[in-house]
């Protein structure tokens, strides 16, 4: 009987209940916690080989990467402006290979005599200024005794005639001069130079010595003090009077490439010390 009716209620019961239930199961919260934890670890490890791959990857490519080959970063404006500052190296000069053609010294006669009676001024200034301009300048500037004349100008190089030999001299020993705040200097034409070749390396000025006392006014000093600031050519000194007491003057030649000597540092003979102005 007991087995009938515990048939009779299963039946019943699936008929209102058609899909069976399943019986709740007893969770263990600390193995879900191990399992959770193990996936979180295997999930840094992952990530972190990523980086290390990347890591090593751009290292790689680092090393890979050729020194002429562009990139992101310096293709434009950062390759620019490293050409700038470094510039590649000019091509190794290789002769051309052309018809020769010899000129000789009776081709040259009749332009070398001209040329030898000029003179190349050098305009030491980013303004350009025509020869019409230097002209009219030379004119008021140098009362010339004969003919001068501003043939032509290459860039910041003035080609000037004299007639004069006087005139000549005068232009290469007075130099250098000042046009409208800039430094014009003179130099001597070189035979067989392009005028652009012609460099200005050296110029011949007068440098003051201040202030020194009297007994120290003499030529010997003022050579010793004059070596440190250039080339001495010549002392202004004469053993007379009246004379000027005031400064020394000395003529010496100096590169306009290379900054001026401001002074120097002078020990008298009683040990004391005294900065000299130049």
């Amino acid at each position: 009987m007991k087995i009938e009716t515990k048939a009779r209620d299963e039946k019943a019961n699936r008929r209102f209940n058609p899909y069976k239930k399943t019986r709740r199961r007893r969770i263990l919260y600390h193995k879900v916690l191990n399992v959770i934890s193990e996936k979180v670890s295997n999930k840094n490890q992952t990530i972190m080989t990523e980086r290390n791959n990347q890591s090593i990857t751009v290292l790689r490519e680092c090393s890979w990467t050729d020194s002429d080959s562009p990139t992101e970063e310096s293709e434009e404006e950062v390759g620019s402006d490293i050409q700038g500052i470094h510039p590649r190296p000019a091509p190794p000069f290789r002769p051309r290979l052309s018809h020769r053609i010899q000129i000789g010294t009776e081709d040259l006669m009749t332009a070398r005599e001209e040329a030898e009676r000029c003179i190349v001024g050098f305009l030491l200034d980013l303004r350009r200024f025509s020869t019409e301009t230097i002209q009219k300048w030379v004119q008021q500037e140098w009362r010339p005794l004969g003919e001068v004349t501003v043939i032509g100008r290459d860039d910041n190089m003035y080609l000037i005639y004299f007639s004069n030999d006087i005139d000549r001299e005068v232009a290469l020993e007075q130099t250098p001069w000042s046009y409208q705040g800039a430094l014009f200097a003179t130099r001597k034409w070189n035979p067989n130079v392009p005028l652009k070749d012609i460099v200005l390396d050296r110029i011949e000025l007068w440098m003051q010595i201040w202030p020194l006392p009297i007994e120290y006014q003499n030529p010997t000093v003022a050579v010793k003090l004059a070596r440190l600031a250039g080339q001495v050519v010549r002392v202004d000194w004469k053993n007379r009077r009246p004379r000027n007491i005031r400064y020394l003057r000395v003529r010496i030649v100096v590169d306009p490439r290379e900054p001026l000597a401001a002074g120097c540092t002078m020990e008298r003979d009683n040990g004391t010390v005294q900065w000299i102005e130049f």
